[in-house]
């Protein structure tokens, strides 16, 4: 096959919007498209689960920890601090808090608090 049978044989495809020649896909085809294609990134709205609504308590729940997501911010008069601690040192604190009901912020501030003698 030379060029010009090549040619002659592919002009068909020569044309730029070739989709066009095909007219429009049908409405409900078009709507399954787009459902597949959210599907298929991940969106949330058709993949909902079946399952019994939450109660007011389960509710309020989920809503206050929604609510608290998120680093805490700083109270009135509190500043973040960038300090260095030994690993270890830091790892006993961590330790020392969890089984204290507490956490390294308010470990740290009664440290400071017992040793400077609870001024404000």
């Amino acid at each position: 096959m030379d060029a010009r049978e090549l040619a002659e044989a592919t002009k068909e495809f020569d044309r730029e919007f070739v989709r066009d020649s095909f007219g429009a896909p049908p409405s409900e085809a078009l709507a399954q498209l787009r459902r597949a294609k959210r599907r298929a990134a991940g969106s949330k709205a058709d993949d909902r689960v079946p399952g019994k609504p939450l109660t007011p308590a389960q509710r309020n729940r989920h809503r206050r920890a929604r609510r608290n997501a998120g680093r805490s911010k700083p109270a009135n008069g509190s500043a973040r601090v960038l300090i260095t601690i030994e690993r270890r040192l830091l790892a006993r604190a961590d330790a020392h808090a969890k089984a204290h009901g507490t956490n390294r912020s308010q470990l740290i501030a009664k440290g400071l608090k017992a040793l400077l003698g609870n001024a404000r």
